[in-house]
């Protein structure tokens, strides 16, 4: 994902999925879509990272995966 938002920089690990950050404040996730965990506008699983465009107008600052769930905190509106 090299050139993505800047370049990663923080990775999170669930049990079935994965979450990126960018320098740029952008999330990306992709793995097991069950429950929603993904945030993406989609039912199926994702094999490629997608990013969340749903969060696109705030500036993520971290990002965590639980075993179901995914949590971003971001420092307010772009």
């Amino acid at each position: 994902m090299e050139g993505v938002g800047g370049g990663v920089v923080l990775v999170a690990c669930g049990t079935a999925h994965t979450a990126a950050l960018t320098k740029n404040g952008e999330l990306y996730t992709w793995g097991k879509h069950d429950d929603g965990r993904l945030g993406l506008n989609a039912t199926e699983d994702q094999t490629t990272p997608k990013k969340v465009t749903t969060l696109e107008r705030y500036f993520i600052e971290h990002v965590v995966c639980g075993v179901y769930d995914t949590a971003a905190l971001s420092s307010g509106e772009r």
